[in-house]
């Protein structure tokens, strides 16, 4: 797999540098042509159970994409040993696609620690026109989940943004970050591969942590954010 527009290989310390900044991290245009057509055309081949969410484990060349070296590179800085825990397909139909803002994972982390990561293949042109995921940049700093109102799929964060990007780009962010899926308005293809990778402590830790999960978990209450500051969106993206 060959990477376009890049006059050397990138760099994975760098992303996992932007995304303990900022949250997130937007690399345009990383799949070339050949790569994005064997990727749609698995993903036209995929099974969509409620017509917008498909399972795509084993399924064409996505667990490949997944493994690609500066995304391995940039897993291992944010969380050590790691594996592939999710791999999913969303395309949203007009009118459908709208989230309320929130986050994957309730546990909290150390600073500066992850427990899952979140890598997003784009495999069309995504705007905020045609239901581009938005994003609230500095939110993977609170550890903690949205407040009800900010919840709610109507609502609107002031700091939110939602990247435009080219097909064959990736959205890697924390999942701390507050984020959620928007409206598809104009009915353009907006298919997107999403693959969640999470720490591995090994077999013997991951049998017992699995085990402990439901003792475990306990999230603090919602607080509202006051004063978060307004991050350019250029800041957090790979020229």
């Amino acid at each position: 797999m060959s990477f376009m527009h890049r006059t050397s290989p990138p760099d994975g310390a760098a992303w996992a540098a932007h995304i303990r900044e900022h949250g997130y991290l937007l690399v345009p245009a990383l799949l070339d042509a050949a790569t994005l057509a064997a990727g749609r055309a698995a993903f036209g081949e995929a099974s969509f159970a409620d017509r917008s969410l498909a399972d795509l484990r084993g399924q064409g060349p996505f667990e490949d994409w997944a493994a690609l070296p500066p995304v391995r590179a940039c897993l291992q800085d944010l969380l050590g040993p790691h594996r592939l825990s999710a791999l999913r397909g969303r395309s949203p139909r007009r009118g459908h696609g709208q989230q309320g803002l929130h986050i994957d994972d309730a546990m909290a982390a150390p600073h500066g620690r992850y427990s899952l990561i979140n890598v997003f293949f784009l495999l069309d042109d995504v705007d905020a026109d045609n239901g581009g995921t938005r994003i609230v940049p500095g939110t993977h700093r609170l550890h903690r989940a949205p407040p009800k109102d900010m919840a709610q799929p109507h609502s609107r964060h002031k700091h939110e943004i939602v990247p435009s990007a080219p097909a064959g780009s990736l959205l890697l962010f924390s999942s701390h970050t507050w984020h959620s899926g928007t409206t598809n308005h104009s009915g353009r293809a907006r298919r997107i591969v999403i693959s969640q990778f999470v720490h591995d402590p090994g077999p013997t830790r991951r049998k017992k942590n699995d085990s402990a999960d439901e003792r475990t978990a306990h999230p603090r209450p919602p607080q509202r954010v006051r004063g978060l500051p307004h991050a350019d969106v250029r800041a957090a993206v790979v020229p």
